[in-house]
């Protein structure tokens, strides 16, 4: 019998500290084998202060799913100009606990609770260097904007802007 692979209250207990103490205040938990996996599972561990940089996958037909396991999480899908086309709250009370996008769309997640847990999966393999295409109306890592986008997301609604994103 292969090794199975459990996702516990334990398990997440233990990630949600590594997650605050890393520097994107996030981390991934692998439950696929490796890269070359046709389908890409892993546990998606964010603290509130978590910047998720809008972005595209650069894959025909890509998709990408999430499920809440702990907390509550906005999911954004913008326009090419970083308008909000859509946001979806998942919540672990309910009523909206998963979604699946198409993500050639361009998209991001923020947490609402001060750390959120999410099952993640998307189609492989997983290629680093060639994944996604980040919007160029969004701020970069790690710059001063991002924090203030980042707080923006979370009460933005469909149809807003962010008020400095680049035309």
């Amino acid at each position: 019998m292969k090794n199975n692979k459990v996702l516990s209250a334990d398990l997440i207990d233990d990630l949600i500290p590594k997650a605050i103490e890393n520097p994107r205040r996030r981390i991934n938990h692998n439950i696929h084998s490796g890269y070359n996996n046709q389908v890409q599972r892993f546990l998606n561990v964010l603290d509130y202060n978590s910047y998720v940089r809008p972005h595209s996958h650069n894959k025909v037909n890509a998709w990408e799913g999430f499920v809440i396991m702990r907390g509550e999480l906005s999911v954004f899908q913008f326009d090419e100009k970083g308008s909000i086309l859509k946001r979806t709250v998942l919540s672990d009370q309910g009523p909206i606990y998963g979604i699946e996008l198409d993500s050639t769309a361009s998209h991001c997640i923020t947490s609402l609770s001060d750390q959120v847990v999410i099952f993640e999966y998307k189609e492989g393999p997983y290629e680093p260097d060639n994944d996604k295409t980040f919007s160029q109306w969004s701020p970069e890592e790690g710059s001063e904007e991002s924090q203030s986008f980042n707080l923006w997301l979370k009460h933005a609604q469909q149809g807003e802007m962010f008020p400095s994103t680049k035309q």
